[in-house]
């Protein structure tokens, strides 16, 4: 029993296997229970561990055995050290109560093709024996996981494949429907609605007036100069923390935007930055953080959500926020998103699974 609790101990919060031969450690396990002896570094890998990882594998085996259908989410990403990782997510109901359950999160080498994902896709299916009860299939827009899986899938021979997409980069793409009849025995595929949301801002902002983009290029670096600079960061160490945006992802901008938009005008001032914003600079980041905020709202309302009832209620909301902000704001970046709402957005409100969805979830009434 001590050892299993050891085990999740490390797994659960992800710790190096190192610790098991730290000397602190062994001296804070020994204070607890004298008699227990702590497993090193090799035994707890080599054997210890792929017991463990069996006997949960086989327990999630099981458990998906008595599914009738499971959904799943599949992301690819790489870390700061550029090594990608594909992760294959699993979601069921049993019992009333929904699952997820990690079934893969694996090194990706080589290229990203659309071929080398089905083949980690049908290699994840064969070991949980769940290739029969994938019902829809949900991924970003990077157009090789489009492409992937709107192809040839593991187990069905009947289908073809266009090639592979290696250098494609995670956009929005196009990709053209094969026939229904070739298609009908595939899973269904999704694309990830909030993924599909953060391409509606980056059309808003990409075309944002050359004046804002200026702003919000200053704002970069003034946040870069006070974070590099001592003195600054001592002047602004009792006012808020400035937060540095990230490129790929757009609300690290907004967080950015409002952590200056909260220090005094006169204060930020002071830091004697190579640049410095206008009161009416300042009127323009303001304006932007209320244009971005209903869209982080509704992203952090849907992107840790397995349900799909919220995104029809969500979508109809946000077009109805963006038609008050077009009355409110007569800029370009508005009826960019007003119209990237209406190209990009709608897929989901005409799809029937995500409309039956919203019908069942007792929060919505049907007018």
């Amino acid at each position: 029993m001590s050892t299993d609790a050891l085990i999740m101990f490390i797994a659960g919060d992800i710790l190096p296997l190192s610790i098991v031969d730290s000397p602190t450690f062994r001296h804070f396990v020994e204070k607890l229970d004298p008699k227990y002896q702590v497993p090193c570094r090799k035994h707890l890998s080599t054997k210890l561990l792929v017991e463990k990882a069996s006997e949960v594998q086989n327990n999630m085996k099981e458990k998906m055995s008595l599914a009738k259908s499971v959904n799943l989410t599949i992301d690819l990403w790489s870390n700061r050290q550029m090594r990608a990782f594909m992760g294959i997510t699993g979601h069921f109901i049993q019992d009333w109560t929904a699952h997820s359950v990690m079934l893969s999160c694996k090194r990706f080498k080589g290229k990203h093709t659309a071929e080398s994902i089905r083949y980690e896709y049908g290699e994840t299916l064969a070991v949980f024996e769940i290739a029969d009860k994938i019902f829809t299939i949900v991924t970003d827009n990077a157009s090789n996981m489009v492409k992937a899986f709107k192809t040839s899938l593991p187990g069905f021979e009947d289908t073809t494949d266009d090639g592979d997409s290696g250098n494609d980069k995670p956009e929005d793409v196009d990709c053209e429907d094969k026939n229904e009849d070739e298609l009908e025995h595939l899973p269904n595929h999704s694309r990830c609605y909030a993924h599909t949301l953060q391409l509606v801002i980056k059309d808003g902002l990409k075309d944002c007036t050359s004046h804002m983009c200026t702003v919000i290029a200053k704002a970069s670096k003034i946040v870069s100069f006070v974070r590099r600079s001592i003195h600054a960061s001592e002047m602004l160490e009792s006012e808020n923390k400035l937060q540095a945006a990230n490129v790929t992802r757009w609300n690290s901008q907004l967080t950015m935007i409002r952590s200056i938009l909260k220090i005094v005008e006169e204060k930020l001032n002071e830091v004697e930055s190579p640049v410095q914003f206008s009161s009416y600079e300042r009127k323009i980041l303001h304006e932007l953080s209320l244009i971005l905020d209903p869209f982080e709202y509704v992203t952090l309302l849907v992107q840790n959500n397995v349900n799909a009832s919220l995104t029809i209620p969500v979508t109809l909301g946000l077009k109805h926020k963006v038609n008050q902000l077009s009355n409110l704001y007569n800029n370009k970046i508005v009826t960019t998103l007003k119209s990237s709402i209406e190209t990009r957005l709608t897929q989901f409100e005409e799809d029937n699974d995500f409309i039956l969805a919203a019908i069942l979830d007792p929060r919505f009434k049907l007018r």
